[in-house]
C-alpha cells in the first residue's frame, strides 16, 4: 500500500474533518441542555461520528488522519476560545495511541479501525473530565455560564462512577455502530482492502 499522501487525500481529510468538527459541535452543544448530555458527550459523539471517520477511513488508510482530524476539533475550540488544558491533553493523546495503534494493526486492518474509533470518540473525554477532576471549579462555571439549576444536578453526577459509566458507553456505542458502519461501508471497504 502506498503511504505517501496525495492532494486528493488531504483534501477527502479535510473534508471529512470538518464533518467530524459538527459532530463534536453538535454533540458539545447538547451538553448545554442537561448536564447528563454533557458529561456523555464522548457517547454522544461515537454515535454519530462513525460516518465521517469510517468512510475516510475506507479512501484514506495512511497515518496522521486521526490526528488531522482532532486537530481541527483543537484548532475549532481555540478560535471559540473553549479549548481547555485537560481537553486539549485528551485529544493528544488519544490521537497519538489511535495513531499508533493503526500502525501496528495495519491501516487496513478492520480490528485496528475499529479500536482506534473507539480512541477517537473518547479523545473528547478532557471536556467533562473537569467534572471528575475540579469538581468544585467545574460547578462553579456551570452556575456562571448555565444556571443554577444546571449547576445543582452536575454536583449530583461528580461521582468516579460517573466517568466510568460514561466511558463503558462510549466504548459500547464505538462497537456497536462499528458493527453497522462495517455493514454500510461493507463494499468501500472491499475496495480499499480493508478486511
Amino acid at each position: 500500500m502506498e503511504q505517501h499522501w496525495k492532494l486528493k487525500d488531504l483534501g477527502l481529510t479535510i473534508v471529512f474533518s470538518v464533518i467530524y468538527f459538527a459532530v463534536v459541535l453538535a454533540a458539545t452543544i447538547m451538553g448545554g441542555i442537561h448536564p447528563l448530555l454533557y458529561l456523555f458527550v464522548t457517547a454522544l459523539i461515537a454515535l454519530v461520528a462513525w460516518l465521517p471517520y469510517m468512510y475516510v477511513m475506507a479512501k484514506v488508510p495512511k497515518a496522521g488522519v486521526v490526528l488531522i482530524m482532532n486537530l481541527f476539533v483543537a484548532i475549532a475550540f481555540v478560535a471559540f476560545g473553549e479549548l481547555a488544558n485537560l481537553l486539549l491533553g485528551s485529544l493528544i493523546a488519544c490521537s497519538i495511541l489511535a495513531e499508533i495503534i493503526r500502525k501496528w494493526a495495519g491501516y487496513k486492518n478492520y480490528k485496528g479501525i475499529m479500536m482506534s474509533y473507539i480512541l477517537l470518540s473518547l479523545s473528547n473525554i478532557g471536556s467533562p473530565l473537569y467534572v471528575w477532576v475540579f469538581s468544585d471549579y467545574a460547578i462553579s462555571e456551570a452556575s456562571e455560564e448555565m444556571s443554577a439549576n444546571y449547576a445543582e444536578i452536575l454536583s449530583t453526577l461528580t461521582s468516579p462512577w460517573f466517568m466510568v459509566l460514561a466511558i463503558a458507553a462510549t466504548v459500547v456505542i464505538s462497537i456497536i455502530v462499528g458493527v453497522i458502519a462495517k455493514k454500510v461501508y461493507n463494499k468501500q471497504f472491499a475496495n480499499a482492502g480493508i478486511m
